[in-house]
């Protein structure tokens, strides 16, 4: 290590992404790394929905995306790392997480996005965290992919219930009409960004509003996917 790289790492110790907890020499501490195996998403999923084959959803949903990819299941230490990033200022799990997903994501698709985007959140939200941690994600996968991130092609427009606290149906409802696309995005691939799909109802209305901004194709990025009954996942288009 150079000499620089030793200052700049005592002034700015590495914390590992998961916990939090000063990390030595990596982002992942040598415990959360054992801990990390049973929360990664392995062997076969479907591309559209994210889900395991045998739990697939996509004849009972209408996704307007044309494919997702996960890295982890909304588990264990994996959980613990995405929230602690969303909810416990730590912006510096951004790196780790969104270098993940973009390997996830090219792992799966044989795809190449004209720009990369964040589901957005509200400046209240904003002001009170300091920072919107699905844009930080973006921007880490887009670096990751060598892909250009557009902060302002989606704008939340409308303060809408917190989805955690609602089912699956009043999710769908709180989402209709909170999101904005400010730019033409005429025959454009976009990958959009978020931290987690759980029923996909964000994700698709954002795919809807992007799709009538004349987006070709829209897929998407999450660090985490809830709802899935086994730990495999993984398949090439």
């Amino acid at each position: 290590m150079s000499i620089l790289n030793k200052i700049s790492r005592f002034f700015f110790p590495l914390r590992c992404a998961f916990c939090g907890d000063l990390s030595s020499e990596s982002l992942v501490c040598e415990e959360c790394l054992k801990q990390i195996p049973e929360c990664e998403i392995l062997g076969e999923t479907c591309l559209k929905c994210g889900n395991a084959k045998e739990r697939c959803e996509c004849r009972r949903v209408n996704y307007l995306f044309n494919g997702i990819s996960a890295v982890y299941y909304n588990i264990g230490i994996a959980k613990e790392g995405v929230y602690g990033l969303k909810m416990a200022n730590r912006p510096f799990a951004a790196k780790y997480f969104g270098e993940r997903m973009a390997k996830s994501f090219s792992d799966k698709f044989d795809v190449k996005p004209d720009v990369v985007c964040s589901v957005p959140c509200s400046e209240k939200v904003l002001k009170e965290r300091g920072y919107n941690h699905a844009e930080l994600l973006a921007k880490a996968v887009a670096k990751s992919l060598s892909l250009k991130y557009n902060g302002k092609i989606l704008k939340k427009i409308k303060n809408n219930k917190a989805q955690h606290t609602l089912t699956a149906a009043e999710r769908r409802r709180n989402v209709k009409g909170v999101y904005r696309v400010t730019a033409s995005l005429e025959g454009k691939t976009v990958l959009l960004v978020d931290d987690i799909k759980t029923t996909g109802s964000t994700l698709n209305e954002c795919a809807k509003q992007l799709r009538l901004k004349g987006a070709k194709e829209v897929y998407c990025a999450v660090a985490l996917i809830s709802n899935m009954s086994c730990k495999d996942g993984k398949n090439k288009i």
